[in-house]
């Protein structure tokens, strides 16, 4: 279960590559998702739920999305459907928080169906899913620190979109789901950073039901000696990447920077590159392919959020072509790159940015020790057969048996 059901982002990456490993075991996927114009194609789409959009636009779409979040009540029915329709021996559920709604948690529980929780964000303890406040551009972790954050931290905040409507909205399914016990319901918890593991427990879930399971990393051949000039961003260009930080450092370091990505944020930052005058190229969207040629030949990938990032994928790459990574200390880039296996920075520090830029340029030798170092605890701890491991532990763990 998966919210889209379409290549889109990391959650949606890991969603299907955990399809088609379980595939790959001799089970058969059947996916749950919403369904819009370009789902996938799947012979289960009539179980799917309608398109809801929740960037609104009209009263009458609110309330639909309001209703899709904290009821849900076409999700109740599509599911009673496919459960009735079809046998299923365990559940894997991704994010269906918003767009399909937590009460499938307590559907599969009440369906005696063992479930597998893999969370990717922190809605299990923040309403709008990020730790991150759309009004103030800035970090807010005010329902994670008190107990009844949940009830009017987003109102008062107005963390999404700045609006306190939206954060009534946020209220009203955070505590729909908080009655139903919804995150409680799942036999095992995945996550992938401990900021995500203090953020399930503070919402019910067992802590001996949490597996921490990191991203599967496949290593390259390490690189040749000779890295390239340029540093790189591979973000998405809105607010929370920080890449604004990453030009300013940029323009003070001197250093060519590489940005590769686009969002809504593209016209403003390509204005501030070129007001600073910073050594900065913006390439737009790339394929896989592109992307993943520019970071093997990168100096260095910057990752300058300031959000938690959860374990972006991003970093496992750079880790896996032998490219040293300077990260914000947030959320699981503090973890990934801890012990020396990469530069952490303040985030938003443009001054520290620049001088980490400056170190991996002056000490080649020193970057690539944490490149090595990296890649050493990745091959240990993050191998895909690790993974397998660990994953078939947590079906196990929720009363799947053997995978």
């Amino acid at each position: 279960m998966n919210k889209y059901w379409r290549p889109l982002g990391g959650v949606e990456t890991h969603a299907m590559a955990v399809a088609a490993h379980l595939e790959s075991l001799g089970h058969e996927v059947v996916p749950f998702a919403m369904m819009e114009e370009n789902t996938l194609e799947t012979p289960f789409s009539d179980y799917f739920p309608s398109e809801v959009d929740f960037r609104v636009t009209s009263l009458k779409s609110g309330l639909r999305s309001v209703e899709r979040a904290a009821f849900s009540s076409e999700t109740r029915k599509k599911l009673r459907a496919l459960l009735a329709d079809q046998s299923i021996d365990a559940a894997y559920v991704v994010h269906v928080y918003h767009q399909l709604g937590t009460v499938v948690l307590n559907m599969l529980a009440d369906a005696k169906i063992p479930t597998v929780l893999s969370i990717h964000d922190y809605k299990v303890a923040c309403s709008n899913y990020r730790l991150f406040s759309e009004r103030t551009q800035s970090i807010c972790t005010r329902c994670l620190d008190h107990r009844s954050g949940f009830l009017w931290a987003p109102i008062a905040e107005g963390c999404w979109s700045g609006s306190r409507a939206a954060g009534a909205a946020l209220v009203l399914e955070s505590t729909a789901t908080r009655l139903r016990r919804s995150y409680s319901k799942p036999g095992a918890v995945i996550t992938t950073n401990s900021l995500q593991d203090r953020s399930a427990i503070a919402a019910g879930v067992d802590p001996a039901s949490l597996f921490r399971i990191p991203h599967p990393v496949a290593l390259m051949d390490d690189r040749p000696d000779s890295a390239g000039s340029q540093f790189l961003v591979i973000a998405r260009l809105v607010p929370e990447k920080g890449v604004d930080t990453a030009i300013r450092a940029a323009a003070l370091s001197g250093h060519p920077l590489v940005i590769v990505g686009d969002g809504r944020e593209s016209e403003s930052l390509r204005a501030l590159a070129s007001d600073l005058r910073a050594p900065v190229e913006f390439t737009g969207a790339l394929t896989l392919a592109q992307t993943r040629a520019k970071l093997r030949a990168a100096r260095a990938l910057i990752v300058p959020s300031v959000w938690h990032e959860v374990s972006p994928l991003v970093v496992y790459d750079a880790i896996a072509a032998d490219v040293p990574v300077i990260g914000s200390e947030v959320g699981g880039v503090s973890d990934l790159l801890a012990d020396g296996r990469g530069y952490l920075v303040p985030p938003t520090s443009v001054v520290d940015l620049a001088r980490a830029m400056e170190q991996v340029s002056n000490d080649p030798e020193e970057a690539r020790h944490h490149s090595q170092r990296a890649r050493a605890f990745a091959e240990a701890n993050w191998s895909p057969q690790v993974w397998a491991t660990r994953l078939a532990e947590a079906f196990s763990h929720a009363g799947a048996g053997q995978l």
